[in-house]
């Protein structure tokens, strides 16, 4: 019987080699310190990108800002103009019925001067109707003209006015003499009633307090507030006057 031959391997070309695996050199301190400097540049880059972005977005805002503002203003501006627009209309409106009080008739009865007064927008005037059935109003305002112009040149206007615009010229003045005085006073007692209110709170005591209790406070005071009993310096002397100043002002305000 044959033998059966066994299969062969083939054999390889060349013979198999074990390489040993190849090893990294060592990085040189050249070579790192270059890496270094450019994390470095990297970073001052970065930063400083940084900082221009943050000083455009400050300008931005400012811009921002600063457009917010001045339309702001102008929107102020324009409210401001509305409203004295607004207030002129209301000055210079003649209102449907005003109160009236007759100054003056004609022999027929009929009315030539009467003081008007409306209540809308509290403009005051004397209107006097003249012969040819024209009409004038006398306000502040020809009250202010009369004072900034010259001597010369109001004479010279007085002297060209009839009669009867002149009788309503001189109620005018009168009646806004006799109105600024009552303000005047009216002014007066508010700055007494806010000098007494002070002065009472000085003395500790109320408005309604009766007059043994004011002669008692102020003895009190006076024996505290003495010069003799604070050193005689000028400053305690002026303070015990201005504290005697204050109860005669209470004494004159009962």
């Amino acid at each position: 019987p044959q033998q059966q031959q066994q299969p062969q391997q083939p054999q390889q070309p060349w013979p198999q080699q074990h390489h040993p695996q190849a090893q990294q050199p060592p990085l040189s301190h050249a070579f790192l310190e270059g890496q270094r400097r450019r994390l470095r540049e990297h970073g001052q880059l970065l930063e400083e990108r940084l900082r221009q972005q943050e000083a455009y977005l400050q300008q931005q805002l400012l811009l921002e800002e600063l457009s917010l503002h001045q339309q702001l203003e102008q929107q102020r501006l324009q409210l401001q103009v509305q409203l004295q627009m607004r207030q002129q209309q209301q000055q210079h409106a003649v209102p449907t019925e005003a109160v009236r009080q007759v100054v003056a008739v004609d022999q027929f009865g009929g009315l030539v001067i009467a003081r008007q007064f409306f209540p809308e927008s509290g403009v005051r005037q004397t209107m006097v109707w003249n012969e040819d059935g024209s009409s004038w109003a006398f306000g502040w305002q020809t009250v202010q003209s009369l004072l900034e112009h010259s001597a010369h040149q109001s004479e010279a206007w007085v002297a060209a006015m009839s009669n009867r615009q002149l009788h309503a010229l001189v109620h005018e003045v009168a009646q806004r003499l006799t109105e600024a005085v009552q303000q005047h006073v009216e002014r007066k007692s508010d700055r007494d009633q806010v000098e007494a209110r002070a002065c009472y709170d000085f003395f500790g005591l109320g408005e309604d307090a009766t007059d043994k209790e004011l002669d008692n406070a102020y003895r009190r005071l006076a024996r505290e507030m003495h010069p003799d009993k604070n050193g005689g310096t000028e400053e305690a002397k002026e303070q015990f006057q201005a504290m005697k100043e204050r109860y005669d002002t209470l004494k004159g305000h009962r």
